[in-house]
C-alpha cells in the first residue's frame, strides 16, 4: 500500500476544498488564509505525484496517463461527472429558491433528467459492450443528432 500517496492526496483534496468552501464566505479570497490552502495543496498535490512516479505499488500509477484511451475516458469522466453533479445539485435549489416550490416538488421537477440520465447510460452501455466500440459514442457535434446512439 501506498500510504504516503493516499496521505498527501487526502491532505491536498481537504486543503483545495476547504479553500474554494471559505472562499468570499469566511475569509476573503485574497486572504493569507485562503491563498495558504491553495498554495498548500497544491504542493501537496505535486508532492502526490512525486511520490506515485516513485512508489513500488502506487495508488495511481502515472503511467496509466501515457494511454490515450485512459486519459480520454479520465477527462471526459470528469467532464461528464462535473456537469452532472452541478445540475443534479443546482437545479432543485434554483427550482425551491426562485421557483418557490417545496423541497419534494424540486425533487419531483427533477425526475425526468434523472430518468433521462439513467436511460442513456444503460443504452450507451449497452450499445459498448454489444459493439465493443467506445470511441463511436464520444460526444461530438457531429454525434449529436436524432439520428440513434452512437450512430
Amino acid at each position: 500500500m501506498d500510504y504516503v500517496g493516499i496521505a498527501l492526496v487526502a491532505l491536498g483534496t481537504c486543503g483545495l476544498v476547504l479553500a474554494l468552501e471559505w472562499g468570499g464566505t469566511e475569509y476573503a479570497w485574497s486572504s493569507a488564509t485562503i491563498l495558504g490552502l491553495i498554495a498548500a495543496s497544491l504542493v501537496l498535490l505535486a508532492a502526490f505525484v512525486f511520490v506515485e512516479t516513485r512508489a513500488k505499488e502506487p495508488m495511481l500509477p502515472m503511467g496509466l496517463f501515457r494511454s490515450p484511451v485512459f486519459l480520454v475516458c479520465s477527462v471526459l469522466s470528469f467532464i461528464v461527472g462535473f456537469a452532472m453533479l452541478g445540475a443534479m445539485t443546482y437545479l432543485p435549489t434554483y427550482l425551491q429558491y426562485v421557483d418557490g416550490v417545496s423541497a419534494t416538488a424540486s425533487g419531483v421537477r427533477t425526475l425526468p433528467m434523472v430518468v433521462g440520465l439513467l436511460g442513456t447510460s444503460i443504452l450507451s452501455g449497452t450499445v459498448v459492450s454489444r459493439t465493443g466500440r467506445y470511441k463511436r459514442c464520444s460526444p461530438s457535434p457531429a454525434r449529436l443528432s436524432w439520428r440513434s446512439p452512437c450512430s
